[in-house]
């Protein structure tokens, strides 16, 4: 009988709404900060690798590691992960007939390094050693 009652209280449910909301967008934002830190990382580790380019495709399997190292289920696309990147201020580019992607030039590495400094790239926490811009605070 009580059940009923809150069930059909309009003013109720508007108002538990109206608190629960920035709850939930926190936790959107927080997750929309999470990803932007898995592709950041992912990136991290291909400007770790030397690699003098890296296809989108590339960076979504290397961010699908990292969340499944995390015990994440959540899959991202290379679609994702281009926007994501764009996001982030990375604009693709057609490489090859591969796809498209990025060059790693020394600054493009730099930004990404700064960027994943300030999303707390935990790749970053110790920095890899001989690596200018790990080191680069």
């Amino acid at each position: 009988m009580y059940h009923k009652e809150i069930v059909d209280a309009a003013d109720l449910h508007a108002r538990l709404l109206d608190l629960l909301r920035p709850r939930d967008d926190a936790e959107r934002t927080e997750g929309t900060g999470k990803l932007e830190a898995v592709v950041l990382e992912a990136l991290v580790v291909a400007c770790h690798e030397k690699r003098p380019d890296v296809h989108v495709g590339q960076v979504a399997e290397l961010a699908n590691k990292i969340l499944g190292r995390s015990g994440e289920s959540l899959q991202l696309s290379p679609k994702e992960v281009g926007a994501k990147m764009k996001q982030l201020g990375f604009r693709t580019t057609r490489l090859d007939s591969a796809g498209r992607g990025i060059y790693l030039v020394s600054e493009r590495c730099a930004l990404i390094h700064k960027l994943g400094r300030e999303f707390g790239v935990p790749t970053l926490r110790q920095g890899l050693p001989g690596c200018s811009q790990c080191n680069a605070k």
